[in-house]
């Protein structure tokens, strides 16, 4: 039986319960918290007492300095009295003339923007006043197409925002003589035109061709519009003996523009319409369904394709072998010339970014844009028209894709002749313009 050795010595062993244990401990925690909290209680009465022996400091400093200082007498404070007395009713004197300035100011400003509103309502008059042989146009004619007054003998429209435009026929232009023509335009031509050749199928099944140009300008009065136009027509003519700019009636503008939206249709006189509530986008545009990138007019399916992006140099003029498609198309090629300090910029970017002089280069790029609208009977037909037009397109190193997106805008556009304006450009050399046009 095993036995645990014990000591010589009896030790005694003091036999204590759990509870009193647990007792102890909780007294022993609690004196310890009370230590503690004691502590605390003397370091805050430590900082007390130095907080307040600090302030009495001060305050004896202060009242040291004070006493080390000069008594003021009865007339150095009276004087120092009637000098704030002066500078309070100085400041009050100031602050009166001041906010009376600001309201002289504010009533000059008024003033004047009143003057200007003035002036200007005069100014809009005085150009109503010189402006007054034109037509106006019913209210949403306004709305719908930006128009605000036209010329019955010609077809001139006054736009908003002092933006006009003029449509005229041309007459003569061939295969022939086109390569000639187009040199001689774009190297005098200081306004934004548009080119379009429409092409229609006869009952004999041959394409009739019908060209226009149309200017766009900026100025206020038509006298301007005018004399500017005049002059520029005046220089075109002088291109090509067989060639010619022929003014159109605003009648024959609209039904024609009535035609390419509709096919046919009755002749309308636009000019009576002025007067009535009628919309002349209603009446002489249609409805546009459009598929992805084919669209539907008047029932009749069509594709509308843009160049997005031209070669360096154009070898041939191509377009032609379109024609032999044989199907009612629009050729719409737009020209911005470019001013000569304009050019002189592109030059030195070009110069930049390639890193080299370059020569040869005195006023020979203008921005130019192609569209092209073919209508079909099919969308099988259509479909199989664009592929065959992008392939075309590509032999030459262009890139030509069907318009997404914005198709409804730059079909309006090119069907109007730009009443609706939407075009986009791209920069060319002079020479090469002539192969954008058929």
């Amino acid at each position: 039986m095993f036995r645990y050795p014990m000591a010589d010595e009896e030790k005694k062993v003091e036999v204590v319960s759990a509870a009193e244990l647990e007792a102890e401990k909780a007294k022993a925690a609690e004196a310890e918290q009370e230590e503690t909290e004691s502590e605390e209680i003397s370091e805050k009465k430590s900082k007390l007492v130095k907080f307040k022996k600090s302030k009495k400091e001060k305050s004896k400093d202060k009242k040291s300095t004070e006493k080390s200082k000069p008594k003021k007498s009865k007339e150095e404070i009276k004087a120092e009295k009637k000098a704030a007395k002066q500078k309070k009713k100085e400041d009050k004197a100031a602050k009166k003339a001041e906010k009376k300035e600001n309201k002289l100011q504010k009533k000059k400003e008024k003033a004047e923007k009143k003057a200007a509103r003035k002036r200007e309502k005069e100014h809009k008059k005085e150009i109503e006043r010189l402006n007054r042989m034109l037509k106006p146009v019913s209210k949403k004619t306004l709305e719908s197409l930006n128009i605000i007054s036209f010329d019955p003998e010609v077809a001139t429209l006054r736009m908003t925002e002092n933006n006009w435009l003029k449509t005229y026929k041309i007459e003569g232009m061939n295969e022939q003589n086109r390569n000639e023509f187009i040199d001689g335009l774009v190297d005098i031509l200081s306004l934004r035109a548009r080119i379009t050749s429409n092409f229609s199928v006869a009952d004999s099944n041959r394409l009739i061709r019908t060209d226009f140009i149309t200017f766009f300008i900026s100025a206020e009065i038509y006298e301007t519009v005018k004399l500017t136009l005049d002059a520029e027509v005046e220089k075109i003519n002088t291109i090509c003996n067989e060639i010619n700019l022929v003014e159109i009636s605003l009648n024959n503008y609209m039904n024609q523009v009535t035609r390419n939206f509709q096919h046919d249709g009755e002749e309308l006189n636009f000019e009576k319409l002025k007067r009535r509530k009628h919309d002349w986008k209603k009446i002489a545009f249609n409805k546009i369904t459009l598929n992805d990138d084919c669209f539907t007019i008047n029932e009749r399916i069509g594709t509308c394709m843009q160049v997005i992006q031209f070669p360096g140099e154009v070898g041939r003029n191509f377009l032609q072998e379109l024609l032999e498609i044989n199907m009612p198309m629009m050729f719409i090629t737009d020209v911005q010339p470019y001013k000569d300090e304009e050019n002189e910029d592109y030059k030195r970017l070009l110069a930049k970014k390639y890193n080299t002089e370059i020569k040869e280069f005195e006023n020979t790029y203008v921005n130019v844009g192609l569209t092209i609208i073919i209508m079909t009977d099919t969308e099988e037909k259509n479909n199989a028209l664009i592929d065959a037009i992008e392939e075309f397109f590509t032999e030459e190193h262009m890139v030509i894709a069907p318009v997404y997106g914005n198709t409804a805008d730059v079909l309006e556009s090119s069907l109007s002749y730009g009443i609706k304006d939407y075009h986009s450009m791209r920069n060319m050399q002079n020479g090469q313009v002539k192969q954008l046009v058929v």
